[in-house]
């Protein structure tokens, strides 16, 4: 449900947290079917104010970094508050070769941002458009060690309160990615401040967050990002979607989280999410309320490969084997498979010989994988009598330094 108190002025500009990737629906990547368009498209606006007429972004023209962009997306508000959880705890949730980022550096927290989302409204090219919905984002910054060490904004969880918007999400992006969730948006403009306050719930999780604050009324702040630094990608659990860069503006207040009146208030003092718990710690930094928010979003260009993970059995002897296959007419540039040692076994010998880098096994550098080649790698473990399941990672660099990441899972089953 949404619920808004009157608001005595309505921009026609539109607002953005700059330098926090925000995620935005993409191009089809999974199904035949695609989810049914609900909406009408949202309006647009200028982002060269000296060129007669609207302009879109000029990273959205030809030979722009977003040229033939695949969604365009519009909030009425967002409220981003920014929390430490423990970096540890990030960690565990990341997939392989991702590093958290501490904050301040050289601690044990790290920074998650909270977006509380109201009236959010989707155009997919080519599809049709979605929404409204409200919901909340919670993401981070990490460094991705897959290439190089390129800082990334995840997405870790998307809870939305239209099903036609979440299954726009989870059709672009993979089944998970967003879910639908009981969601109250509550904006009052009193004395000239606005509040803002979210309640957001996830029955399957057992998420369930309140998140509130408040700042001036007036959005002073217009900044725009054409195109905005960095990429970002969504995550379903340990799972990751394609990065993608945007282009945006908007208008905003910047206001210290000290004096912003903030409530954070969790279940168990937790952000119960798809990969696993977050425990909350302070609020910190800056608290931005922001107002239309327009985002263009173009996918990175992905290279294509289909990655198995398979077990054989003999007592408590387990061979896993993981077969990394090119699916496209390109050579792949370079590959990165990893598989962490399940909890409790033993290794007892890979195949080409791999790193052992704590309980996690790595295979690096595999070069140019021919169109339509395999490659295969193996490990053998002592179950010691246990039973478990086993994991496998690819990341996959192509000839235009273009990227992909894939996983899978096998069972171990107890002798």
């Amino acid at each position: 449900m949404n619920r808004s108190r009157p608001i005595s002025v309505i921009a026609s500009t539109v607002a953005v947290l700059l330098g926090l990737m925000l995620v935005l629906l993409g191009s089809s990547q999974v199904g035949a079917q695609g989810p049914t368009p609900t909406g009408s498209p949202p309006p647009t606006y200028d982002y060269d104010p000296i060129k007669p007429g609207t302009q879109p972004p000029t990273s959205t023209l030809p030979g722009g970094l977003l040229e033939n962009y695949e969604s365009r997306t519009l909030r009425s508000h967002r409220l981003v508050v920014q929390v430490l959880v423990p970096l540890a705890e990030v960690q565990a949730l990341l997939p392989p070769g991702y590093v958290a980022t501490a904050s301040p550096s050289g601690s044990s927290t790290a920074v998650v941002n909270l977006f509380c989302e109201y009236q959010l409204r989707a155009e997919m090219s080519g599809v049709g458009s979605f929404g409204p919905a409200s919901g909340l984002l919670v993401t981070l910054s990490a460094q991705n060690t897959n290439l190089g060490s390129r800082s990334e904004g995840l997405i870790l969880a998307t809870f939305l309160n239209d099903q036609s918007t979440v299954e726009a999400y989870n059709s672009n992006f993979g089944p998970g990615v967003a879910r639908l969730a009981k969601t109250e948006v509550e904006i009052e403009e009193k004395g000239g401040k606005l509040r803002f306050t979210c309640n957001v719930e996830e029955e399957g999780l057992g998420f369930r967050l309140r998140l509130g604050a408040e700042g001036p009324a007036a959005l002073v702040n217009r900044p725009k990002a054409d195109p905005a630094a960095g990429f970002s990608r969504f995550l379903n659990g340990l799972t990751l979607g394609p990065a993608f860069r945007q282009a945006t503006q908007a208008d905003n207040v910047v206001v210290p989280a000290g004096s912003a009146n903030v409530t954070v208030e969790a279940k168990d003092g937790k952000l119960h999410l798809p990969g696993g718990n977050l425990t909350l710690g302070l609020v910190t930094g800056s608290v931005n309320i922001l107002r239309n928010i327009e985002t263009f979003t173009k996918l990175e260009a992905e290279v294509a490969g289909a990655l198995s993970a398979t077990v054989q059995q003999v007592g408590t002897t387990a061979t896993v084997r993981i077969a990394l296959r090119n699916t496209t007419s390109d050579t792949l540039t370079l590959a990165d498979v990893r598989s962490p040692i399940p909890a409790g076994m033993g290794l007892l010998s890979s195949t080409p010989a791999a790193q052992l880098v704590g309980n996690e096994l790595r295979w690096t550098h595999v070069s140019d994988i021919a169109p339509g080649q395999t490659r295969t790698f193996s490990y053998r473990l002592d179950t010691r009598g246990q039973a478990g399941s086993v994991q496998a990672w690819a990341a996959l660099i192509g000839s235009q330094t273009n990227t992909s990441a894939l996983s899978n899972v096998a069972a171990i089953a107890a002798p």
